[in-house]
This record gives structure tokens, sequence and C-alpha cells, in this order.
């Protein structure tokens, strides 16, 4: 219980009216986290958006949504501090992915892997949400992996020219 308590610490940094919004997405969150354990991998990368091949791209965004999304991050993180669980990059990104397309943030998630060339040559993933050219969540380590997947908002879809 003390570690909880200690966790919910860092919910002190947050401003009075981010408190509902925090509780929302811990919510979500749990949601998620049954999703991940549960569902299958094609339902998770559905929720990410619309697969666009492996571009690495980025969305044209107003001043007033890089700042909510910056809310956003901060509040994830919060979350992933608090949590009882670890909250890994992919819950992340689809907690990220759920709470733009409330607000209706244009977004582009990646999906990357890479090699380790260990004993056994695993291999590592990272998924990671991008609003602008600003990283919402899965900034640490993002360049070290290799895009296989890009998944974009249905906003931005009829914009795109390759």
């Amino acid at each position: 219980m003390n570690l909880f308590i200690q966790r919910l610490s860092y919910l002190k940094i947050l401003r009075p009216s981010d408190y509902c919004f925090f509780i929302g997405l811990y919510l979500i969150n749990v949601y998620i986290r049954l999703i991940i354990a549960f569902g299958s991998f094609k339902t998770m990368t559905q929720w990410l958006g619309h697969s666009h091949k492996c571009y690495q791209l980025s969305s044209i965004i107003s001043e007033e949504q890089m700042n909510i999304s910056r809310r956003i991050s901060l509040i994830i993180k919060m979350i992933e501090k608090s949590s009882p669980w670890h909250t890994k990059c992919l819950a992340q990104a689809i907690l990220a992915r759920t709470i733009l397309g409330f607000y209706r943030i244009p977004y582009v998630a990646h999906l990357g892997a890479t090699l380790h060339s260990n004993q056994k040559m695993t291999m590592k993933a990272h998924a990671w949400i991008k609003v602008g050219n600003r990283i919402v969540t899965g900034r640490e380590g993002h360049r070290s992996f290799t895009i296989i997947g890009t998944f974009i908002d249905k906003s931005i879809i009829e914009n795109i020219t390759l």
C-alpha cells in the first residue's frame, strides 16, 4: 500500500483541472491493459489508426493542439509512474492515440523493431506516437528502431501526398 501511495505522489505536479483527466485516462489504461493481455495484435494495430506503409511522417497541428498534446504526454507519464503494473510503450501509444482522437488532434503512430545480436539474436519492438514533430509517447530509444509500421489518424489521410 505504501508503494501505491508513493507512486501517487507524482500527481502533485498536475493542475487541479487535470485530475479528472488523469482518472479517466487511468481507467482507459486498465481497459487497454486487458486488450493487450487478451486481444490480438491485429486488434491493437487497428486501434492505432490506418496502416500507411513504413514512412516517417508528421502531421501539421496548431499551437493549441501542441499544448494539449504536451498535457497528454505529461499525464501518460504520470499514469506509467503511478500504475501498479508496468505500462509499456504499446499501451502508452494506444492510450495517447485514444485521447488524441477524442480531442481530434492528428497523430502518427510508429511501430519499430530491432535485432539484438546477443546469444539468441533477440528482436525488440517499440511503439511511439508523434503529434507534429514532437513525440508524445515512446521518445526514449525510438531512434534505435527501424520503422516497420506507420499508422495515421483518419483526419490526415486525405491530406497525404507521396
